[in-house]
């Protein structure tokens, strides 16, 4: 359900807001709607049913819901968000953390995870991965499991899809499907996944696990592409254990020759004769590929 606040409706009938009598408010709307053509009363683009206005005026605990409504009203970023869709990340992360409490947080949270959803789509569908990481921030708008899962709708929707493109590339077609596979794999993504909650631990894993499987299936045809892969999933947090022992096995894999040949140094002291040595040697292969080219 989208936000609308119903302080603009309270002020477009020019009733009190700090001071409410509800009843009294509710006689004042009454006479409104009535006279409203179809009995809708729009106001800047934004449309009021009866119906829906006296559900809020009547909820038990109304008087404890104005007060947040009023905070919502006075905060531009926080009422963009939650009626045009439209985010301000930083200041709303900023929000979060300094002006509502838990009750504040329960009347924000069912409208805040439909927006959430609608900007964590956009985000995705633009593979905007380092606004969308940021974004994940602000789900501490959203307080319990239910709202959640409507927030990360369109994550679980993106996810999944890519799991299947996956799924379905091999060694011959996934070229075709590169455009979409770039989606991921032309910036970093291990951050935006790292930052999503643990109601999605599971996908997450798929989706890691469909990546490793990945770079087996076009391993011969594009080693550059499966080290790119192979990089950022090294960085993957939180998740299963034995995944994780194949994701670094795998990587092994990956690492070019010159890599391998300097970890073995790793520990060991190298003395001044022994580098002269290492150059001399150097030295002599590159005049003996020289040589051979000529």
């Amino acid at each position: 359900m989208q936000y609308q606040s119903i302080i603009r409706i309270l002020e477009y009938c020019g009733i009190d807001c700090i001071a409410l009598d509800v009843a009294k408010a509710k006689k004042i709307l009454a006479a409104e709607f009535s006279i409203a053509p179809r009995g809708i009363i729009s106001i800047d683009g934004f449309d009021y049913t009866q119906n829906d206005v006296f559900n809020e005026l009547e909820c038990d605990d109304f008087a404890s819901r104005l007060t947040t409504h009023l905070w919502i009203w006075k905060t531009p970023s926080l009422l963009n968000c939650l009626e045009k869709n439209e985010a301000n990340i930083e200041e709303l992360q900023w929000l979060n953390t300094t002006h509502f409490d838990d009750k504040a947080i329960g009347v924000i949270s069912p409208y805040f995870a439909v927006s959430f959803n609608k900007i964590m789509n956009k985000l995705l569908n633009e593979a905007q991965f380092t606004v969308a990481e940021d974004w994940i921030q602000t789900l501490r708008f959203v307080d319990n499991a239910e709202d959640e899962y409507t927030a990360l709708s369109s994550t679980r929707i993106f996810i999944n899809d890519f799991i299947r493109l996956l799924r379905n590339s091999n060694e011959r077609s996934y070229k075709s499907n590169l455009p979409q596979l770039n989606k991921w794999f032309s910036q970093p993504w291990y951050n935006f996944t790292n930052q999503l909650p643990e109601s999605l631990d599971s996908t997450v894993n798929d989706l890691l696990l469909m990546m490793n499987n990945f770079t087996f299936t076009i391993h011969g045809t594009n080693k550059r592409l499966c080290r790119k892969i192979s990089e950022q999933l090294m960085q993957a947090e939180n998740i299963d254990s034995d995944l994780k022992k194949a994701i670094t096995e795998n990587h092994e894999a990956f690492k070019p020759l010159i890599c391998i040949f300097f970890e073995g140094f790793k520990g060991y002291r190298i003395s001044g004769w022994e580098y002269f040595f290492l150059g001399w040697i150097i030295l002599k292969i590159i005049g003996f590929i020289f040589k051979s080219c000529s």
